[in-house]
């Protein structure tokens, strides 16, 4: 019986663990035209007549630079444009060297968390043993 509840144990935290990584969605924002892309269903959001929005394609007025931030949701069919004056307002001196730094150091702290927070859940299992 306790093999039983062992095993149902470390299948719940399994997709634990799955379903909280499953749940960060990656934008690239891009400071200069103030627009977000998703890689993975390969549409952009913009503001059209100040109507945010997803779109398969962006308009010919737009021109995406070799900047980018990545940005992090919750699902592929996320408002992140929600955020955008505090993007806009964060990476409005993206060329500024402190700010890529300043940015790379959260990119990585955020990575530490995750990883943090498999580890904190393997050592939940353990101690059921």
């Amino acid at each position: 019986m306790k093999k039983i509840w062992m095993a149902l144990l470390i299948i719940s935290s399994m997709a634990f663990i799955n379903q909280a990584s499953a749940q960060k969605v990656t934008y690239y924002y891009y400071p200069d035209a103030n627009v977000y892309y998703n890689p993975h269903t390969h549409r952009y959001a913009y503001s059209d007549n100040n109507t945010w929005g997803y779109y398969d394609n962006l308009p010919t007025t737009y021109h995406l630079g070799k900047k980018y931030v990545t940005i992090y949701g919750t699902s592929d069919d996320d408002e992140i444009w929600r955020d955008n004056a505090m993007h806009r307002e964060k990476y409005k001196n993206w060329d500024k060297k402190d700010v890529k730094r300043d940015y790379r150091q959260q990119k990585k702290d955020a990575k530490h968390e995750i990883k943090e927070e498999k580890k904190e859940v393997k050592r939940e299992v353990k101690r059921e043993d």
